[in-house]
């Protein structure tokens, strides 16, 4: 194969302008004399030649000596799919060669030619292209596949998180980075976000298209919410699509905000993008709402008692929004989330009394007293509707607890009990 490789590589060097490459430094062990494949010049990967026993590449890419033909194409690394046997090529701005030299599988097994499957143009003259290897990637047994660029299949790529100071967003950033991954946190006051150690804190807001430029480059998978300023739905939506698209972003995670789907949902299912989305029933730190109550004499007045809501942990959000971000088998998922659990306002009010060690009471508030304080609160007829119907009558979603949270990461979902433990000292 690669007597093959190499006469078909030679053969077009003119074509290429391909020369001698050269690797940076770093730890990879290989045989003296081993050929590898590096960044690729227009749609095929250059050859080097290793001149000692000891190699690596450092970042994932090796630039050849030879200056880039083709200034204008912008390659990303090709991503390996474990479970398949399609590379899959995002971000190029280049032509389309129907033959495809495709990466080595893992050290000690060579590459292939692959026959492109599919190219689909993008707005702005982007495409991805699918080339098939002639074996699945398991295959080779070894736990980490290189890339075309003689990086390691698991190298680290950034993770964009918008809404990173949420409820969601906040946990998703802390996840991630223990989980080692290099993340790149949106907020539209990076001064005062106090986020984690480690996070990259860029400065945009998802209302404002223009401040969002630069903050997909790199990202190989973003978390983003349907939702903008003042909760409501975010108009941007496509145009945010249409960003990570051109920057060559893969996977991306959609939060939404309520049941029914948004612009920024339809954007996404109609792109290329390897998208999830994220439907929690009722987010348990909704009931933060009654804090001030709590405090100010422990009388909770909530309209409807005998409606019961799945509340989910918003740790249980991000856990399942993670591996969607960093796992294969999620793509063009819809998950609604629960927790383990549908309690009524009476029985919230009791699991909370209970983790703060106190006795709190619960009052029924008539339907129109409730929407006298929506009213009063700011929020439109609209929305007020909305609440009703949701409380009066919650869709059996809202009230049927599933087991999605468990089968996506592997952990059972968390309580209301536990939450109120952990929040505790917010109705102090």
């Amino acid at each position: 194969m690669v007597d093959v490789l190499s006469t078909f590589l030679r053969e077009n060097t003119k074509k290429l302008a391909m020369r001698k490459a050269t690797l940076s430094s770093s730890s990879l062990s290989a045989s003296c004399g081993m050929q590898v494949q590096l960044a690729p010049l227009m749609s095929l990967p250059a050859l080097g030649v290793l001149s000692r026993s000891e190699h690596s590449i450092s970042g994932g890419w090796a630039a050849p000596t030879a200056a880039h033909p083709f200034p204008e194409c912008r390659v990303q690394p090709p991503t390996l799919h474990p479970a398949s046997t399609l590379a899959v090529f995002a971000g190029q701005r280049c032509a389309v060669k129907r033959l495809r030299v495709v990466p080595p599988l893992c050290k000690g097994v060579t590459g292939d030619f692959g026959r492109i499957e599919r190219h689909i143009f993008r707005r702005g003259g982007f495409l991805r292209n699918y080339v098939r290897h002639s074996a699945p990637v398991a295959d080779a047994k070894c736990p980490r596949p290189f890339l075309a660029s003689g990086g390691m299949a698991d190298e680290i790529r950034t993770i964009l998180v918008t809404g990173a100071t949420g409820n969601v967003g906040r946990p998703l950033v802390e996840q991630l980075l223990a989980a080692g991954h290099r993340v790149r946190a949106l907020s539209r006051d990076p001064a005062s976000a106090n986020l984690p150690a480690g996070a990259e804190v860029v400065a945009g807001n998802l209302t404002d298209v223009a401040s969002l430029a630069e903050v997909f480059t790199g990202v190989a998978a973003v978390h983003l919410i349907s939702f903008g300023d003042d909760e409501g739905e975010l108009s941007t939506g496509p145009e945010i699509v249409s960003l990570a698209e051109r920057a060559g972003v893969g996977k991306v995670t959609v939060l939404r905000g309520g049941v029914h789907k948004t612009r920024l949902d339809e954007a996404v299912e109609a792109s290329g993008l390897e998208w999830t989305h994220l439907v929690p029933v009722e987010f348990m730190s909704n009931a933060l709402e009654w804090a001030d109550s709590v405090r100010a004499g422990g009388v909770i007045r909530e309209p409807y008692p005998e409606a019961a809501s799945a509340m989910v942990h918003p740790a249980d959000i991000a856990a399942v929004a993670m591996a969607a971000l960093t796992t294969d088998g999620h793509s063009g998922q819809e998950y609604w989330l629960t927790g383990p659990e549908a309690l009524t306002v009476p029985e919230k009010v009791r699991v909370l009394g209970a983790a703060l060690g106190r006795e709190l009471r619960y009052v029924e508030q008539s339907e129109a007293e409730a929407v006298e304080q929506w009213r009063a609160a700011g929020f439109t007829a609209e929305e007020i509707g909305f609440f009703q119907q949701m409380r009066k009558d919650p869709p059996i979603d809202g009230r049927t607890v599933l087991p999605t949270v468990q089968e996506v990461t592997g952990h059972p979902a968390r309580t209301f009990a536990s939450w109120a433990q952990e929040n505790a000292e917010a109705f102090r």
